[in-house]
């Protein structure tokens, strides 16, 4: 058999917009399709008690900038580091889209994103949380657990800032098998390999999890196509793929220890909140010329 020198399976997943369906309708809402109709939506859904505790957080966004706010930069014209180049930091793009993010957390409708037991998906499972964005591979967890609290699960695309210019990052991993491996080893990669990429390996995986299928065949199977037509909310990150953008094109070397550093200091913004956007934001820029001393 014949096997190439690299091989790569990737598995690719989109980011949505998960609500409780139960709550928005017994208000009348629709789900939302712009980042300002989302504000509105998210607020309507927010519940406070009498003595001004919150019962329900309205929206919630967890801190993965390349991924959830990365799809924000791109739908702004802009990116974290395509090319080498951190242009969102000094076009605007990222002062939008952080102060946006602790603007809506400041109003108090939006959770301020913690490490708790507790994600996004048991929130919203068990009524503690309105709506939040996160990869189609939360559906695997997100449906049945929606379903067994008898609350109705609503998902929607990616809330854009422009509906006419949409844009969503392209996010996942992948496996791959080297050539520089011994003749077994490399037989019995690629028959795994040939084993995951099978159309009903794939399809019971799609359905599964939520993540995008790999392979065409896979789309155009009576099955799959089946599956969607049962499932809607299952197929939108595959309808995504019409908007959909990714980092890694063109490539740059030291991309994921920035991006790494990024997130760091996105995490001093918006969980420690011991500075502002602006100190944010220039602190990214020294990152960005390779100084590494702010870290």
């Amino acid at each position: 058999m014949n096997i190439p020198t690299v091989t790569n399976i990737s598995t690719h997943s989109f980011s949505l917009f998960f609500y409780n369906k139960t709550m928005a309708d017994a208000k009348n809402l629709t789900a939302p399709r712009t980042i300002a109709e989302m504000e509105e939506f998210c607020k309507a859904l927010h519940t406070v008690d009498a003595n001004g505790e919150v019962l329900t957080y309205g929206f919630e966004m967890t801190n993965d900038i390349c991924y959830l706010q990365g799809s924000m930069l791109y739908q702004l014209g802009s990116s974290l580091g395509g090319g080498g180049e951190a242009a969102c930091l000094t076009d605007g793009a990222m002062a939008k889209v952080l102060g946006d993010w602790t603007r809506w957390m400041d109003e108090g409708w939006c959770r301020v994103p913690t490490a708790e037991a507790l994600g996004c998906t048991e929130r919203l499972a068990q009524g503690m949380l309105g709506a939040f964005v996160g990869s189609c591979a939360t559906l695997g967890n997100l449906a049945p657990a929606c379903e067994e609290m008898e609350i109705e699960l609503g998902v929607a695309y990616f809330p854009v800032y422009d509906a006419e210019n949409p844009a969503c990052s392209i996010g996942g991993g992948c496996i791959v098998l080297l050539a520089d491996n011994t003749d077994e080893v490399k037989q019995a990669g690629w028959e795994f390999m040939m084993y995951l990429l099978s159309d009903e390996r794939i399809i019971a995986e799609t359905c599964a999890s939520g993540y995008l299928p790999s392979t065409k065949t896979v789309v155009d199977s009576p099955v799959m196509q089946a599956y969607w037509a049962e499932n809607p909310g299952f197929k939108l990150a595959y309808d995504q793929l019409a908007w959909g953008t990714t980092e890694e094109s063109p490539f740059w070397v030291d991309l994921t220890e920035y991006k790494t550093n990024v997130q760091n200091i996105v995490g001093e913004l918006v969980t420690e909140r011991v500075l502002t956007v602006e100190e944010a934001i220039q602190k990214m820029i020294k990152l960005s010329s390779g100084d590494k001393a702010e870290i």
